[in-house]
């Protein structure tokens, strides 16, 4: 089920996500501080999937009361935007191509860093937030980045950001297919391979060459024999459609 970002009061949010605020309860000494309770959240998150994600379950893995949790992160709202930016910080803090390289070598590089941070943070897909994500530093200095190696393809401003949207949208959708094949197996207990081989009678039995001739065509000439990388040929391709765009100018 997807999760939304962004509490009742977007206030209180940029004071967690930009650290000006830490929610300095009354009362006794501190014993935790934010960051500790998101780093309890994330790993819950990578462990079990974000619809496990809540301030008892993180409370658990902390040692404390729930009910504490309250005084420093008002809810679970404000707790994911600064999940999303923190791990935002993986893609921001990598060693990145020199300014120097083309820029369609530098796009690739934020492209497979974006995929990446997916892959290790799969419930991020589950986080809905659409055209308003958290507002935090690490989310700010990425789409930062991207626009740093979009402005100079020599596009247009608001072509620029049409690019910077375009590969990010791309990543996304890719990498959804992919995160879920893998959550598939493991839900399933079941790879790709077996589960075709179980199928074979379908072939055998069901399939018709003359009703599907270009499928039939395809296996004929082998074009299964040599699986591609679906990602980079697609990013490829959408490299290639904006050198295309310039060249036509």
């Amino acid at each position: 089920m997807p999760e939304s970002t962004g509490g009742s009061d977007f206030r209180i949010s940029l004071k967690l996500l930009w650290g000006t605020k830490e929610r300095a309860p009354r009362g006794p000494k501190p014993t935790l501080t934010v960051a500790q309770i998101v780093e309890a959240a994330i790993a819950l998150a990578d462990a079990e999937g974000i619809d496990n994600v809540s301030m008892r379950r993180v409370s658990e893995r902390l040692g404390v009361g729930a009910m504490s949790l309250y005084r420093y992160v008002p809810s679970k709202a404000e707790l994911l935007d600064v999940m999303l930016d923190t791990i935002h910080a993986e893609h921001a803090n990598a060693p990145a191509p020199a300014d120097s390289e083309p820029w369609r070598v530098r796009l690739a590089w934020h492209a497979r860093q974006s995929r990446a941070l997916i892959q290790r943070h799969p419930w991020m897909l589950q986080v809905r937030h659409g055209q308003r994500p958290p507002l935090g530093p690490n989310i700010m200095a990425v789409f930062n980045a991207y626009l740093g190696t979009a402005k100079d393809i020599g596009l247009e401003p608001h072509e620029t950001l049409a690019v910077t949207e375009l590969v990010g949208n791309y990543v996304q959708g890719a990498t959804r297919a992919s995160v879920e094949a893998v959550q598939v197996e493991l839900e399933s207990g079941t790879s790709d391979e077996e589960w075709w081989g179980e199928r074979n009678e379908f072939w055998e039995e069901y399939f018709d060459v003359e009703r599907f001739p270009h499928i039939t065509l395809m296996w004929e000439q082998g074009g299964y024999d040599e699986p591609v990388d679906q990602f980079e040929f697609g990013l490829q391709r959408v490299l290639d459609g904006i050198e295309a765009m310039l060249a036509g100018r």
